[in-house]
């Protein structure tokens, strides 16, 4: 309770209405920040320090009695900031509290909210929904442009759209965001193995990923498929048995296996391996399709046919699938049907070579060489380190007389890959049809070597005997024609080319006999009689 003897202190504001007024003691003018006292009697105001020194009020001579210290003293401007400044700032420490409080259960909140995004986006991913996939791993980037996993999936959904400049960038940014994350060199690692320049530096971030994380099976996975699609086989083999490690039930690591053993022709234990993916899961289309394809290998095409078919039925975008179907058609001469399912496969993946390849081959047959060199050359800016894929362009120029640009072809083929029989027959072809023999004997004594195919061996034997004979090596020439006449002791062109080696030589009897015997084979061959009559003048005159 306030007492009406009670003095009032106050401390002046900068708009207080004591500002005019002047100390009743020491006269001078009242100022912002001032302490004063007003008199309870006669209101007269007082500086605080003067009125402390008072014993009575200077006007009305109130007595003063010690009245700061007393208890019912009461400053209502000043002296209450002073006192409740504590209060103050509790209840600024509380506020602040309560803010703080707000911010984190809103950032919790949006944060839930923001994982619902990154969540769905991986699912979407996992489920190659990979447009719907990049559509909510960008909603969730916008808020959170650093999260390094988030930024990796996003680059593996682009890459699996064949968008790889968004996927470089994607990529290489979750790696700088942070280097040790193994999703992160996983996915720059895949980018990079599908630049020819970066493959190495590719191979080397999927090492790194699985040193991080032995047990990151997409790694193991994709090693697996990429040592299997460049044909090396023990390596592929190793990444899908360590696969089946990890996840023994693992489809794509049995499939992998299947195919590997198929190319290696076990193609019995291939089966075990692809029913066992079958039994696990008869549901996933891969099974089906490598199933088609071990007995298209064993030329099975009613079985392969069916496999196929059960492939696109339970994935009708499985355009291997449609493409393995026209190669079925082709074998059959059905090229219209062959040219429908190549059509469909390209349609549903445009950046498919194999088919551009197939197609190409398939205008090769129907003799349209402009049509095939196009499609061979779309194939190869899709792959253009495919050496079957160059051979294939070679042999087409080749066949239209286009001989420097087949030449060129399948020299860059045996660059990549210097073993392939048909690049190294192909080019001895040119060079004996160019007329230079030396070159040509290079390419057709190492087509022999590599070679399987004894149709082509025997082509390929004649002409390599033809260029020894130019070239007057007798007796190797004399080795080639008898290989072929092993084969084909009625080949009268070969018994006549054998007669011409033995008149080179001077042994003009020899010569007499294998020309006689042609003729007898083939009385109408009748070129024969020209070089009897030759060989038995050189012989007598």
């Amino acid at each position: 309770m306030i007492s009406n003897n009670t003095p009032l202190e106050l401390v002046l504001g900068d708009k207080s209405f004591f500002l005019t007024q002047k100390c009743i003691f020491c006269d001078s003018t009242l100022g912002t920040g001032d302490t004063i006292v007003l008199c309870p009697v006669c209101h007269r105001v007082n500086h605080k320090k003067c009125w402390d020194t008072l014993k009575e009020c200077p006007h009305c001579k109130l007595q003063i009695k010690n009245f700061s210290s007393s208890e019912d003293s009461v400053k209502p401007e000043g002296f209450q900031k002073i006192k409740y400044k504590k209060d103050y700032i509790s209840l600024v420490i509380i506020g602040l509290c309560f803010i703080f409080a707000f911010i984190f259960l809103w950032s919790s909140l949006q944060s839930k909210l923001l994982n619902k995004y990154k969540i769905k986006a991986i699912e979407y991913y996992k489920k190659e929904k990979f447009d719907d996939a990049i559509k909510e791993f960008n909603t969730y980037l916008n808020a959170s442009p650093h999260d390094n996993e988030a930024l990796s999936y996003i680059a593996l959904a682009y890459m699996k759209k064949n968008n790889l400049s968004e996927a470089l960038i994607y990529g290489e940014k979750a790696y700088k965001s942070n280097p040790d994350l193994s999703l992160a060199n996983f996915a720059l690692g895949i980018i990079y193995t599908l630049d020819k320049e970066k493959i190495k530096e590719g191979l080397t971030y999927l090492d790194r990923s699985i040193t991080l994380d032995p047990e990151l099976i997409e790694a193991h996975e994709y090693l697996g498929e990429y040592f299997y699609s460049n044909e090396e086989l023990n390596k592929a083999e190793v990444y899908f048995n360590n696969v089946l490690k990890l996840e023994p039930s693992n489809l794509k690591a049995l499939n992998g296996l299947g195919s590997i053993l198929y190319d290696r022709g076990e193609h019995g234990k291939a089966t075990e391996y692809l029913l066992r993916a079958i039994e696990i899961n008869p549901d996933y289309s891969d099974n089906w399709l490598n199933l088609g394809n071990i007995y298209y290998g064993k030329k099975n095409f009613e079985k392969a046919m069916e496999y196929y078919k059960k492939a696109i039925e339970l994935d009708p975008n499985k355009f291997k699938a449609y493409h393995n179907l026209g190669l079925i058609y082709y074998d059959r001469k059905d090229y219209k049907n062959a040219l429908k399912e190549y059509e469909i496969s390209l349609k549903i993946n445009p950046f498919y070579s194999d088919a551009y390849n197939s197609l190409g081959r398939l205008y090769q047959t129907s003799g349209d060489l402009d049509k095939s060199i196009n499609c061979y050359k779309k194939a190869l800016d899709i792959n253009p380190e495919n050496f079957y894929f160059l051979t294939n362009l070679g042999i087409a120029f080749y066949e239209k007389k286009d001989y420097d640009k087949a030449q060129k072809q399948l020299e860059e083929a045996l660059i990549i890959y210097p073993d392939y029989p048909y690049a190294n027959v192909s080019l001895g072809n040119i060079y004996y049809k160019s007329g230079q023999y030396a070159k040509a004997i290079k390419y057709y004594e190492h087509y022999l070597d590599i070679a399987t195919d004894n149709k082509d061996k025997i082509k390929t034997y004649i002409n390599l005997g033809d260029c020894y004979y130019k070239n007057k090596m007798w007796y190797k020439a004399i080795e080639c024609y008898n290989l072929v006449l092993k084969l084909e002791p009625a080949n009268v062109n070969v018994i006549r080319q054998m007669g011409l080696v033995y008149e080179g030589k001077g042994e003009f009897n020899k010569a007499l006999q294998l020309y006689e015997s042609a003729l007898k084979i083939n009385p109408d061959y009748t070129v024969v009689n020209q070089d009897i009559n030759r060989a038995y003048n050189r012989k007598y005159y």
